[in-house]
């Protein structure tokens, strides 16, 4: 059973509960006996390494079982037992977002008892068979590249048919199926909007993500051009604290931009920092994660600014020409002349992420 608890922090927003889902993904594979024929209801568990997870799911007349929904990572060992067969284990299996590694065994007959056999898996990804283009972007690749605010998904430019505005495959923006833990992600109510701000949801919290372009798997949900599937990290038994801070201002830029403007005409600071934490509250039974971010902005918005005539050749108005108009707002409709309406005007964004889950097995 798993609780996920997301929270985002702006002015017009409130905390929410959110209903656990996990990444599609998971173990299939078939149970054989030696001879090549399908062997049912054989009792399939899988358990998960860093956490304990585990779950059991009996083979059908045909030999098959499917273990769907597992928490990602691992590595996971599957174990084998029915009566009349010698046990069997696979271990080393690694799950990635969207994978879905095939694990055939098969058992030998067994008279008396003998010890069981253990096979090591090497870690795969299991998406081979994936019908579309698929990016990959794990936590390791998340660490290691830039990114500038601090939003996942500015990273899905590693997909070679990704465009602007997570536009992909040259379909509209809103056309690209956004969802993190399987959960659609989308704002309905602002025509689609997806990943709002700086930071809808925190770096530190993502612990992969992939870029699904011509994906025909009904399993997928719905999308258009395509589909960004983030998957979120979860404590484990071994405690993990990280501590993520960066700053930057005009003067770690370029003296001139392209427009030619100095650094003293484009002044800004901003000021990221990140916490998260995570761990078991009961080993192989409940665990916990936790990811805060934060940025603060100190981000001038310049308008109207006419006060040399290359800025008014710029602006395509002239400075008298500009007074005016705002000499009409005031008298006509009733704007606050006495406030700073050109120029340099102060703004101080701040953008708050919380995000945490628990996870516990009955």
């Amino acid at each position: 059973m798993l609780l996920l608890v997301g929270v985002a922090l702006f002015p017009h927003l409130i905390p929410h509960l959110l209903p656990a889902q996990t990444a599609v993904g998971g173990i299939t594979g078939t149970v054989r006996d030696t001879a090549g024929a399908p062997i049912s209801n054989v009792i399939v568990e899988a358990r998960h390494g860093e956490t304990g997870y585990v779950v059991q799911v009996r083979t059908n007349e045909s030999g098959h079982y499917a273990l769907l929904g597992l928490p990602l990572g691992g590595p996971y060992t599957v174990r084998t037992r029915r009566l009349e067969f010698r046990p069997a284990e696979r271990t080393g299996i690694v799950l990635t977002i969207g994978a879905r590694p095939v694990i055939d065994i098969e058992l030998e007959r067994s008279s008396t008892r003998l010890a069981e056999v253990v096979v090591r898996e090497d870690a795969q990804e299991g998406r081979e068979s994936r019908i579309g283009g698929s990016t990959r972007i794990a936590r390791d690749a998340i660490d290691a590249l830039p990114v500038l605010d601090r939003n996942f998904s500015g990273l899905a430019s590693l997909s070679v048919l990704a465009g602007n505005q997570l536009a992909l495959g040259g379909q509209r923006w809103t056309s690209t199926d956004f969802r993190i833990d399987g959960v659609q992600a989308r704002n309905m109510l602002r025509a689609g909007e997806a990943n709002g701000g700086p930071s809808a949801i925190s770096l530190e919290a993502v612990r992969e993500f992939e870029v699904n372009t011509a994906v025909f798997d009904v399993g997928q949900g719905r999308q258009g051009g395509g589909q960004i599937a983030a998957a979120t990290r979860f404590g484990t038994n071994t405690v993990e604290r990280r501590l993520f801070t960066a700053f930057r201002n005009e003067r770690l830029s370029a003296a001139s931009d392209y427009q030619g403007r100095a650094r003293d005409t484009r002044q800004a600071q901003f000021v990221q920092s990140a916490l998260s934490l995570g761990g078991p509250i009961v080993r192989d039974k409940a665990h916990y994660f936790v990811a805060y971010e934060r940025q603060d902005s100190d981000e001038p918005l310049v308008t109207g600014d006419v006060a040399t005539s290359q800025s008014q050749v710029a602006a395509g108005i002239n400075a008298d020409s500009l007074a005016r108009v705002l000499d009409v707002l005031g008298r006509l409709y009733g704007t606050n002349t006495s406030e700073t309406q050109l120029g340099r005007l102060s703004r101080r964004p701040l953008s708050q992420t919380l995000f945490a889950r628990v996870d516990w097995q009955l």
